[in-house]
């Protein structure tokens, strides 16, 4: 009795240990195709309901997918990315590849790349509380742009944004926001981010890191006051950032910052 008891309860820890390494308490579903891709983010056709899913293999994008439903979690196995095929996108009007239109949507260890000719935005956040975790974005210079625009472009009235240890690669802009309450921590980066509105207290960038391979714009964290955030709190804004990520640069307006670092 004692033996199957036993046996009882290891099943038991079994089922609990899957459950607590599963975000979303169910099993992940499996994506292997941009159409698959699509039908997750919309939560239709054979993917309605299922919350929780896993890229596979290589996804190709040559349209925007746009995620619509809220709670939704999208990881990926080993070697998995998503790459830009041939999009119509251009250095005057890129194309968004993955666009957060519904709030709670968490991205865990995606890979994104993009290169050729085209100029894209990787992920535009147009919605709350959307999480980026341990992926990478990688573009491809050109002479006066880069195939990512934008790695992550946040939209002005959004709230929650975190991105965290993920690295971004020849991305014009790696990140670009035009809201104020968003997190960066542990980034490895290369060229500048940038924040239209920023907020002493909202605004954290934080354990971040210059990219060394294959490295071509120094790292740089510029603040803005065109847009209504005033000198004082770009300045504190600014000042946190020196202090909390290590030998990367500080820009106001797009000047050096302090002046005297020119």
């Amino acid at each position: 009795m004692k033996k199957i008891l036993i046996s009882l309860l290891a099943i038991a820890m079994l089922f609990a240990f899957t459950a607590c390494n599963n975000e979303n308490g169910e099993p992940a579903a499996q994506i292997t195709n941009a159409k698959e891709l699509a039908d997750f983010a919309a939560q239709t056709g054979d993917f309605e309901g299922k919350t929780n899913a896993k890229l596979s293999g290589t996804i190709t994008l040559e349209d925007t997918v746009s995620f619509t439903e809220s709670g939704l979690t999208l990881g990926a196995e080993d070697g998995a990315k998503i790459v830009a095929g041939e999009t119509e996108g251009t250095e005057s009007k890129p194309v968004t590849l993955l666009s957060v239109n519904a709030d709670k949507i968490t991205f865990n260890d995606v890979v994104i790349e993009a290169t050729g000719t085209q100029c894209t935005y990787a992920v535009a956040v147009n919605a709350n509380d959307f999480a980026y975790n341990r992926g990478s974005i990688t573009g491809e210079y050109k002479k006066t742009y880069s195939s990512v625009n934008m790695g992550i472009a946040v939209a002005a009235g959004t709230t929650g944004t975190t991105v965290n240890g993920t690295t971004l690669k020849a991305c014009w802009s790696p990140v670009y926001s035009s809201s104020a309450d968003v997190e960066l921590t542990n980034l490895v980066y290369e060229s500048g981010i940038e924040f239209e509105f920023a907020d002493a207290e909202k605004t954290v960038v934080k354990g971040c890191t210059q990219l060394t391979e294959g490295k071509t714009y120094d790292a740089s964290f510029n603040v803005m006051t065109t847009y209504g955030t005033t000198e004082e709190v770009a300045k504190a804004v600014l000042d946190a950032f020196l202090k909390n990520n290590e030998g990367l640069k500080a820009r106001l307006d797009g000047n050096a910052y302090p002046a005297d670092e020119a």
